[in-house]
């Protein structure tokens, strides 16, 4: 009886482990996603201010 509980004990612990991995890869995943589109957005906001800056240079 305690080796069948032992051995359902581990494969718990494989599958919570398993579990574990696969959310906190897909949660560094989104983490990683965030990231991009916040730098992205970053770097089109300067892209902005230095159209909006070129754009004032060539009206005057």
């Amino acid at each position: 009886l305690s080796e069948k509980r032992k051995g359902i004990h581990q494969l718990t612990r494989h599958i919570w482990l398993r579990l574990f991995t696969k959310a906190s890869t897909q949660i560094a995943t989104q983490l990683q996603i965030c990231r991009n589109v916040s730098r992205s957005l970053q770097a089109k906001g300067e892209g902005n201010k230095m159209f909006k800056k070129k754009t004032v240079v060539l009206s005057h």
